[in-house]
């Protein structure tokens, strides 16, 4: 389900804005991937997992984002 996760959708435009400048000003932000493992390949060294919540810190740990 990678796909429906491809972009991170920000619901407020002054929230988008605050991330944005933190982008452009090389700010540390820390994303944080919640996924639900469904298969572990030992042969292959694989693991098939299922995104279950995103969500974007900055180096406080505020929430700018989630999905």
């Amino acid at each position: 389900n990678g796909e429906t996760f491809r972009y991170l959708m920000v619901a407020q435009e002054n929230d988008a804005r605050n991330i944005e400048a933190l982008r452009s000003k090389y700010e540390s932000m820390n994303l944080v991937i919640y996924a639900f493992v469904q298969d572990a390949d030992i042969a292959t060294k694989s693991v098939k997992a299922e995104i279950v919540k995103i969500i974007l810190n900055d180096k406080k740990g505020t929430v700018l984002a989630t999905q």
